[in-house]
């Protein structure tokens, strides 16, 4: 009996929906485990070094000693990702459509081309789900930013942090959302997401894009001082 269309995208999209494309070890995202391997917990801290020293990554990443939310945005900062998260298909319900097709968020780690990601893709599908077309919505997009982990702007975040929040570790990271970075780095402008805020406030980014989003007046004080004087500390470092 012939394949529908619908069932034959079923099948590819529940096999890229649950398959880890490979890792890919960013500068950024190895100081972030060195920094970890260094300050966490004895537990923790043997999980991120191996993670660090081991020929197999993905394999390690299997039996994590993480809750679920770090875990998952570690996965993410360690391999492109291609989500499914559309389906269109037939218009009626007692006709057997004859085609589908999938939406599929893709994010790219920096360093990583299109034709990269369309490989890995290809590689999960296999060869069953050869004919399957795969359409770039999207125009090429820009080159994932990854900051440099050096210069004076760093150097100022790092000595005024360790004024106002003693013992606490510059911890780089990833973002694994969208940055308007991305229209004037072009232009050699130096770009940090940088937000810093008290150490007593835990739940900051689980309020971020909540019901109830919000952020506590101590926070957003400690947040403006902060940020002045880095810029202060900056510019007078400069003159």
């Amino acid at each position: 009996m012939p394949e529908a269309g619908i069932v034959r995208l079923a099948g590819a999209v529940q096999r890229l929906g649950s398959t880890w494309l490979p890792v890919h070890m960013t500068a950024t995202t190895r100081r972030f485990l060195e920094v970890l391997a260094q300050t966490q917990p004895a537990e923790s801290a043997a999980f991120f070094r191996r993670l660090l020293e081991s020929e197999d990554p993905g394999a390690v990443m299997e039996s994590a000693p993480l809750d679920p939310a770090m875990q998952r945005n570690l996965n993410a900062v360690l391999r492109n990702t291609a989500m499914p998260t559309i389906l269109r298909s037939g218009g009626q319900l007692n006709v057997i459509p004859d085609a589908a097709e999938a939406g599929v968020d893709g994010r790219l780690l920096p360093g990583q081309s299109r034709a990269d990601f369309e490989r890995e893709i290809r590689a999960v599908l296999g060869p069953e789900y050869a004919d399957l077309e795969i359409e770039w919505t999207t125009p090429e997009p820009g080159i994932a930013l990854e900051a440099e982990l050096e210069g004076a702007l760093l150097d100022a975040i790092g000595e005024v942090m360790a004024e106002r929040a003693p013992g606490t570790h510059l911890l780089p990271n990833l973002v694994t959302g969208g940055t308007d970075a991305k229209a004037i780095a072009p232009l050699g402008v130096k770009v940090f997401g940088f937000s810093p805020h008290p150490p007593d406030d835990l739940h900051l980014f689980e309020r971020a894009h909540a019901h109830d989003e919000r952020l506590h007046e101590e926070s957003f004080h400690y947040c403006v001082r902060t940020t002045y004087e880095i810029v202060e500390r900056l510019i007078t470092k400069n003159d």
